[in-house]
């Protein structure tokens, strides 16, 4: 890699992998992206320069080899926690699209720790399953996030709960 990094991203697509987020080793965050071409075996800035819009990018996923999806959560200035959801186009380079929705349900966590995995894609649209964001002791939170391809900000989340069972009996 060009620049040290370390609890940074990667993802892969088609010939290249990316290197996205993560800290130096001052600790302080990265919010430029490096793509590896495996075919030459070099490293090269992604554009000269694609900032994050949130270096604490928690979970990265490819898609339909072209979009980079990025999943974290911060809290705001009125202690809400948000979700934010983001793109990024690798084929037009403009820059990461934001999506941030305020999470209601899973209160005092910041669900930066929870797992995503894709669940579906076409032509159209992706969905990806995020798992995690446990609230309370009995209840859990999942989501699906379905992205428009053509069109991230129609992108929406609907929430389900899921309850556990241990021994045979509902926590």
């Amino acid at each position: 890699m060009l620049r040290e990094r370390d609890k940074h991203r990667l993802c892969n697509i088609g010939l290249h992998i990316y290197a996205i987020g993560g800290y130096s080793k001052a600790y302080t965050s990265q919010d430029v992206m490096e793509r590896y071409n495996i075919g030459s075996n070099r490293w090269s800035m992604f554009g000269g320069k694609v900032p994050l819009p949130n270096e604490r990018c928690q979970f990265v996923q490819a898609v339909a080899n072209r979009y980079i999806y990025s999943f974290s959560a911060f809290n705001n200035e009125e202690d809400c926690l948000i979700e934010k959801f983001m793109r990024l186009d690798t084929y037009k380079k403009r820059g990461w699209e934001q999506l941030e929705i305020e999470n209601q349900n899973w209160f005092d966590l910041n669900v930066c720790w929870y797992g995503v995995v894709p669940l579906s894609a076409d032509r159209h649209e992706v969905q990806f399953l995020i798992f995690g964001g446990v609230y309370s002791q009995k209840v859990r939170k999942t989501c699906v996030f379905t992205s428009k391809l053509d069109n991230f900000k129609q992108s929406h989340v609907e929430h389900r709960e899921w309850f556990a069972e241990e021994d045979g009996k509902s926590l």
